[in-house]
Parts: C-alpha cells; sequence; structure tokens
C-alpha cells in the first residue's frame, strides 16, 4: 500500500541526498583535502574517492535510518496487537480436503499468480545483488 510506496521512495531519494549534502559540505575528507591536516599525515594511504565515500556514507546512513524505521515499527506493533486465545479445539483438519478447499477460494486464486510473480522478483534481485556488487561496486574500489 501507501506505507510500501513511502519505503521505496525513501530508500530511492534519500541515498542520493544524503551523498549531495555530504560531497556539497566541509565534512570528513572534504575538509582534511585541503586544510593540510590528516591528509597529509597519510601520505602511503590511498583513501577511495570522496565521491565513493559519500555514497557509501549515504547508503549506510539510509540504512540505519530504515533499520531503525523496522525496530520501531515492529516494537509497536508487538506492543498494540494482542493475540486471540488459543481456541479449544486441539482436532486439526485433514491435509487434503483443507488444501482442496484452499484451491476452491477465488479469491486466493486470483491473488496467487501476482503473489507469486513478486516473490520471484524479489529472489532475481536479492540473488543477483552478490554479482552486482563483485562485477559493479567493487572494480571501483580497486585503487589502482
Amino acid at each position: 500500500g501507501i506505507f510500501k510506496m513511502c519505503g521505496i521512495l525513501f530508500a530511492a531519494i534519500a541515498p542520493v541526498s544524503v551523498e549531495y549534502a555530504l560531497s556539497s559540505g566541509d565534512l570528513g575528507c572534504w575538509a582534511a583535502e585541503g586544510s593540510g591536516g590528516a591528509a597529509e599525515e597519510d601520505e602511503g594511504v590511498q583513501w577511495p574517492s570522496c565521491e565513493l565515500m559519500a555514497r557509501g556514507l549515504g547508503l549506510q546512513y539510509t540504512s540505519v535510518a530504515l533499520a531503525l524505521w523496522y525496530v520501531v515499527a515492529i516494537a509497536l506493533a508487538c506492543l498494540v496487537i494482542r493475540e486471540r486465545p488459543a481456541s479449544v479445539s486441539t482436532r486439526t483438519p485433514p491435509l487434503v480436503p483443507s488444501l482442496m478447499a484452499t484451491f476452491r477460494n477465488k479469491p486466493f486464486m486470483a491473488i496467487l499468480p501476482a503473489w507469486i510473480l513478486d516473490q520471484l522478483a524479489v529472489t532475481m534481485v536479492t540473488t543477483m545483488l552478490y554479482y552486482f556488487y563483485t562485477y559493479i561496486v567493487r572494480p571501483e574500489m580497486t585503487v589502482e
């Protein structure tokens, strides 16, 4: 719904805005470049470019913000939502009639293909993240 769209929008915009704020300000390595401070003391060390560091910090700050949002949302859900008392009957329905009743449920069958495609897309993206990091992000961090 609307919260998922807002979360996706935040996750897309926040790293770029943090990167812009860090690269246009006088923070971190940007302050050390022209001041004759820590940058000259570490002559033998090759640091990544400031743009790369700003991009990494933007992603890091966004990840922390989303993690805190998740923890607060789950904590509030646990505190506010009460469980129903356990039912008295311990008899479980048979498996095959239960599955047949599920597949006769028209709303469930209407949403099942969309759910399967959604899960397939999420699985593909999370599986390809490793290769994206290995072949796209990581070569950028190598110092030549």
